[in-house]
């Protein structure tokens, strides 16, 4: 993990992954807060929830790519209600792309950071700070 981008965590918590049908109510309940005039995406969101409920987000994530999706749609369109399952799809898989990396990058700095004993450690990041 980068160091600057490391250095504005201050406290990583880690939660239990959300199960399918937990996923699928706070599916649920973001998509009922869409604006009213996103009608026929809520529609057609609910339609897919079966899919929906498969991707392996957390309630955050979930929230980040509606919102994301509608700022995109409106963007891209310059008017509420275009929003599509296509659209929420798409920056579904590019969250799940990123948090794949994110968990490889995770995943490799603890096996760097298993091999060293803390003396060692603690001289590297002096090292980087110089």
């Amino acid at each position: 993990m980068d160091l600057a981008f490391q250095s504005r965590i201050s406290v990583a918590i880690r939660y239990k992954e959300l199960d399918a049908p937990l996923r699928r109510r706070v599916w649920e309940s973001f998509i009922n807060l869409l604006d009213d005039s996103e009608r026929e995406a809520k529609d057609e969101l609910r339609t897919n929830l079966g899919e929906i409920e498969t991707w392996n987000l957390n309630g955050r994530q979930i929230r980040n790519v509606l919102t994301i999706a509608q700022s995109l749609v409106l963007a891209r369109e310059r008017r509420r209600g275009a929003l599509t399952f296509a659209d929420v799809e798409r920056v579904a898989n590019e969250t799940l792309k990123f948090q794949d990396y994110f968990d490889g990058a995770y995943r490799e700095s603890r096996a760097r950071l298993g091999e060293m004993t803390d003396r060692q450690f603690q001289e590297k990041k002096a090292k980087q700070l110089r």
